[in-house]
């Protein structure tokens, strides 16, 4: 005989039970260790399969463990993801900001790390006069130039200041010897020029930076020169510029350059040679008119046969003892028998660069000297001035000597 608790229609006799269905007796059956199903609880209903173990329906009825947390796998990977895509953005923008160009970045000396970056600070720096740190950007700079420093640079941008318009990357070049194109003015002169760098280690140098000047054309023997206010001379050759104004002044007064006392300096593919053309100073003229006219009154003033102007003679000789006569003194006097009076005001003074410190005009100025000699006989002597030559190799110590016939 079976019974169903609460009225439920009873399991059909014979009809198989799966595993773990209920039993048609009483509750079902409950699993090893499950506690018993509470009293009135209603029974599987007929022919319902019994849910397998684990299922929801069992935890609903207080049977077996609690549902497992539901996992976040998905969600765990999305951030993996997330924080992977950071780090390598992150990575990829520091990396891009390193290896691009930003010309607002300071340059360390001697250190540029792009080759834009060596060309304008090389730019920079003779703008600011610091020409030590200009050299620090240049391949291979010259050692001991007396023209690569800060007097020659200083004495430039006092007239004719460096302005940077524009530094470019050519794209001729290649990352180890890149090719830089720099656009900028000395004073109102443009230049556009391709500098050529090299890389050395992690740092841009530049193999053409300088120009140079060739001073064998600028050498005259006897007159010194100052390039920018440093002396040089023809045996220095081709010296080393950096880009700038250079001026060529001569260290003597009496002399002038009607050829080319200024140069620019912008290529540094080139030599200059600046072409001179010598001659005396517009008021060299009238020093020696004024000098010669003085030394020779003054010569003229002399009691002497044989003047400081290095013109007269000796004492003749006695014609009876052979011994040589003196003159006396007091009687001894020079004076001019021609038409020139020894005024130089209207005699031009003729100069050659084979003597470049030395000047002569060529003259006819008519002298005597008379004088009274021991034997008490008078003596006249008759000469005539042909040049007067003055030498101004010191200019403030001029100097003149006459020839005559």
């Amino acid at each position: 005989m079976s019974a169903n608790l609460q009225g439920q229609p009873a399991q059909p006799y014979g009809q198989p039970q799966p595993y773990g269905q209920p039993q048609p007796y009483g509750q079902p059956a409950q699993p090893y260790g499950q506690p018993a199903q509470p009293y009135g609880q209603p029974a599987q209903p007929y022919g319902q399969p019994a849910q397998p173990y684990g299922y929801p329906g069992y935890g609903a009825a207080g049977y077996g463990p609690p549902p497992a947390p539901k996992k976040r796998t998905g969600v765990i990977v999305l951030i993996g993801v997330l924080v992977i895509m950071l780090v390598l953005g992150g990575s990829s923008v520091y990396w891009y900001t390193q290896m691009r160009y930003d010309p607002t970045v300071p340059v360390e000396t001697g250190q540029a790390k792009f080759p834009q970056a060596a060309v304008s600070a090389y730019l920079e720096s003779l703008i600011a006069g610091n020409t030590d740190r200009a050299l620090s950007f240049v391949l291979n700079p010259p050692e001991g130039s007396a023209f690569l420093n800060d007097t020659v640079v200083a004495a430039s941008n006092s007239t004719h200041q460096i302005t940077v318009i524009e530094v470019t990357k050519n794209d001729a070049g290649t990352t180890q010897q890149p090719l830089i194109d720099a656009v900028f003015n000395v004073g109102e002169v443009r230049f556009e020029v391709p500098y050529h760098l090299e890389k050395v280690g992690n740092f841009y140098f530049i193999h053409d930076a300088l120009a140079s000047v060739e001073t064998r054309g600028l050498s005259v023997p006897g007159v010194d020169f100052t390039l920018n206010g440093v002396p040089f001379t023809g045996t220095d050759g081709a010296v080393p510029l950096f880009p700038g104004v250079y001026t060529i002044e001569l260290d003597n007064s009496m002399l002038q350059n009607t050829g080319d006392d200024q140069f620019v300096v912008g290529k540094t593919d080139k030599s200059y040679q600046p072409k001179l053309e010598l001659g005396l100073a517009d008021d060299a003229l009238g020093e020696f008119q004024e000098l010669a006219t003085s030394k020779l009154k003054d010569c003229m003033a002399e009691k002497q046969l044989y003047t400081t102007c290095s013109f007269g003679s000796m004492l003749p000789s006695d014609s009876k003892t052979k011994e040589p006569l003196t003159a006396k003194e007091s009687t001894i006097k020079w004076t001019f028998t021609g038409s020139h009076k020894g005024d130089f005001k209207n005699e031009t003074f003729t100069w050659t660069q084979d003597d470049p410190t030395r000047a002569t005009a060529y003259i006819s100025i008519k002298i005597e000297v008379n004088f009274t000699a021991t034997n008490s006989k008078r003596y006249t002597g008759s000469y005539t001035l042909v040049e007067a030559t003055i030498d101004f190799s010191n200019p403030s110590d001029l100097t003149i000597d006459f020839k005559s016939q």
